[in-house]
């Protein structure tokens, strides 16, 4: 991808390094949704298993090399022990649909999880709103304005009731929003994801340095980005995806030399949205 090479010339020029492969670290597992941990909590039974309840792990994932099927139900069992989504007081939240909208709010938005109870709150950061469950498993509510001073970007969304909270970090995206991945090791990719209108254009910039948020006439938002030599890395023109998402994956040497350093990303919106600021995000290096 250009981008890959563009990011790559760019952080070997100010390193003095030639750029390096990436070097992604994987490792095998598998992923249960909430959809199956929640079914086998309330006794379904998975393909096959002809057993309710506690044996849908089957649906889920195999057992570990080595392990017996039965060791690993029993540890799924004592996982949904502890994680009891049909008992104990409290929401859990497993999903936010949609979890972004505009800053000047407005966005209806569907919760979903488990012990709901009728009425209820979610925090949107500084600003909260009512909700209102229509079963333990769905809740609804309006986001509101930003009221961040910073207004674009994710916010810690808390979802509570009488019986208690559920704390989100970054539950929720106030557009136009970026996201970087922290905690890098030099030559490992860094993915970041931009947030926005679906099918609009915007520009994506990298920088080394950021800046105080300075207001910039005909742009709603701060630039807070360091745009001066020889902060300034890359200026990119991209698309949001038809999701309203734009994840972009770029290599980065494997030098020490990057170790300790921070990467400062934002993006702005282009015609024909109103142009406007993103968030400031950050990634850093190990």
């Amino acid at each position: 991808m250009r981008n890959k090479k563009t990011l790559a010339i760019g952080l070997a020029a100010a390193l003095g390094a030639a750029a390096a492969p990436a070097q992604v670290a994987s490792s095998p597992g598998f992923a249960a949704s909430s959809v199956e941990i929640v079914a086998a909590a309330a006794g379904a039974s998975s393909p096959g298993s002809g057993a309710p309840g506690r044996a849908a792990y089957g649906a889920i994932g195999s057992a570990a090399p080595g392990e017996s099927a039965s060791a690993t139900v029993q540890a799924f069992s004592s996982l949904l022990d502890a994680f009891n989504p049909f008992g104990g007081s409290g929401p859990l939240v497993f999903r936010v649909n949609p979890a972004q909208g505009p800053t000047g709010g407005g966005t209806g938005i569907e919760i979903q999880g488990a012990r709901f109870q009728p009425a209820g709150a979610a925090v949107f950061g500084p600003s909260g709103v009512a909700t209102s469950a229509t079963s333990p498993t769905r809740t609804y509510g309006m986001a509101p304005v930003s009221a961040s001073a910073i207004q674009q970007g994710p916010v810690t969304l808390v979802v509570g009731d009488a019986g208690g909270t559920a704390v989100l970090p970054q539950g929720f995206r106030y557009l136009p929003a970026v996201l970087g991945s922290g905690g890098v090791i030099p030559g490992n990719d860094v993915l970041v994801r931009h947030y926005g209108p679906a099918g609009n254009a915007f520009v994506q910039a990298l920088s080394f340095g950021s800046a105080p948020a300075t207001p910039v006439p005909g742009l709603a938002g701060y630039l807070q980005l360091n745009v001066q030599f020889p902060f300034l890395i890359f200026l990119v023109v991209s698309n949001y995806g038809p999701d309203g998402t734009a994840p972009v994956q770029f290599p980065t040497p494997a030098n020490p030399a990057l170790s300790g350093t921070t990467f400062y990303w934002q993006s702005v919106v282009l015609p024909p949205t109103a142009p406007e600021f993103s968030n400031l995000a950050t990634t850093s290096f190990l």
